[in-house]
């Protein structure tokens, strides 16, 4: 658990979703007729893990809620896309996707026990 507790991971996941979110709907931001059309919720969550494992690799005591939380966010936001797409592997895929829905379900997944590992590990360290 303490591998998953360390600081550096948390900005280097952020700094991954940030990106990985950001190139996953550039269309969607490029053409965004609204700001609600943007993934906000995912570069807030992304920003607040960058920002509490730069915190906690200073000081872990002053950090430590703060990356517990920016886990906790990450999680459930990593959990509600698994469930969502886990939904949509009984719906044909259509023809242009780059990423087979399986794959991308596998990939949701493993992000996802990713974030709950670095939660848990951030929670049982002390």
């Amino acid at each position: 658990m303490r591998f998953f507790s360390r600081p550096a991971l948390a900005v280097v996941f952020g700094a991954f979703i940030a990106c990985a979110e950001t190139c996953l709907h550039f269309e969607d931001i490029i053409g965004a007729s609204s700001w609600a059309d943007l993934p906000i919720h995912d570069w807030l969550a992304a920003g607040l893990l960058v920002w509490s494992g730069s915190l906690s690799s200073r000081n872990w005591q002053d950090g430590r809620p703060y990356l517990i939380a920016g886990w906790a966010f990450m999680s459930s936001l990593l959990i509600g896309a698994f469930l969502a797409h886990w939904e949509e592997l009984s719906v044909p895929a259509a023809p242009d996707e780059w990423i087979p829905p399986g794959v991308f379900v596998a990939i949701i997944g493993g992000l996802m026990t990713f974030a709950i590992g670095g939660l848990a590990g951030s929670i049982a360290r002390r």
